[in-house]
């Protein structure tokens, strides 16, 4: 069983913003889901 986050849930996880999560994402920043 996996857990799963949303985007929203990561960026208050991390501190940042949901839009500082979504440029991670597209800079290839963020590790992909298995």
């Amino acid at each position: 069983m996996s857990v799963t986050y949303t985007t929203g849930e990561i960026a208050k996880l991390a501190g940042v913003s949901v839009r500082t999560v979504h440029y991670y994402d597209q800079r290839g920043i963020l590790p992909l889901a298995i």
